[in-house]
C-alpha cells in the first residue's frame, strides 16, 4: 500500500484538482521568499449517521513540510492555521491521516495534542 507508484506525480495532481472542486476544501501553502515549505490539503465532512459528533470535521488527507526539522514552525503555522479556519465554519474536530512509518509528522501531531483514533491494518491479498 505505501509503495510510491510510478505515475504518483500526475496522480497527486489529478487529487489536487479533484479536492479544489469540493464546495469545503482547504489548500494553505507555506511559501519562504518564492520557496514551497510546505502544505495542508483539507475538507469538511460530516460524520456517518451512527456518530453524534458536535459538528462536522476538518479532514487533512495530506500534510506535508519539505525538511523533517520544519515540522515545529512550517507544520505549527499551517496546522494552526487550518484549525482556526475549520473553527470559524463549525468544526468541533481535526482529523490527520498520517502513514505509521512516517514519525517525525506523527511526533509533531502528538506533540500539538493529536491522538491516535483508528490504525488501518493492511494485508497484501495479491500473494
Amino acid at each position: 500500500l505505501w509503495r510510491k507508484a510510478g505515475d504518483s506525480h500526475e496522480a497527486c495532481e489529478q487529487a489536487v484538482r479533484e479536492m479544489l472542486g469540493l464546495r469545503e476544501a482547504f489548500v494553505l501553502v507555506y511559501d519562504s521568499m518564492g520557496a514551497v515549505e510546505g502544505a495542508i490539503f483539507g475538507g469538511i465532512m460530516t460524520a456517518p449517521p451512527i456518530y453524534r459528533p458536535p459538528g462536522p470535521a476538518m479532514l487533512v488527507d495530506e500534510f506535508v513540510v519539505a525538511d523533517e526539522a520544519k515540522w515545529r514552525v512550517v507544520g505549527a503555522d499551517l496546522v494552526n492555521e487550518l484549525a482556526n479556519q475549520a473553527k470559524g465554519r463549525g468544526c468541533a474536530h481535526m482529523i490527520v491521516l498520517c502513514v505509521h512509518l512516517d514519525r517525525a509528522k506523527r511526533d509533531f501531531l502528538q506533540a500539538c495534542g493529536f491522538a491516535t483514533s483508528t490504525e488501518m491494518l493492511v494485508a497484501d491479498l495479491t500473494t
